[in-house]
């Protein structure tokens, strides 16, 4: 990501965080680096989907990949950047206690 000013840089990130799966991504990975096959498996996706919502995720450097022979693992790139993302989750969990968690 190479954005112009900061309005740019907030405004993309936060378009990374409007799908739900990729949401459940980044939790998954926090608790550490997971291969595609795992997170697939973990999260119920068939791998091409994962594999369009990883795009974004590291387009945005929320997450780094690395290839371990025929086998590519996914981990946090940077968890400081997950901050504002849990402190949202607080607020809804406040605000909306009736949601569920999946």
């Amino acid at each position: 990501m190479a954005p112009e000013d900061l309005d740019d840089a907030h405004a993309t990130l936060c378009k990374v965080f409007t799908h739900p799966t990729r949401i459940r991504i980044l939790l998954a990975l926090e608790d550490g680096p997971l291969c595609v096959q795992e997170l697939a498996d973990l999260l119920g996706v068939r791998q091409p989907t994962l594999s369009q919502h990883l795009a974004p995720l590291r387009s945005v450097e929320l997450v780094r990949s690395q290839r371990k022979g025929r086998t590519v693992c996914y981990r946090l790139a940077n968890r400081r950047m997950l901050r504002p993302f849990h402190l949202m989750r607080r607020e809804l969990r406040r605000q909306y206690p009736h949601l569920r968690e999946d």
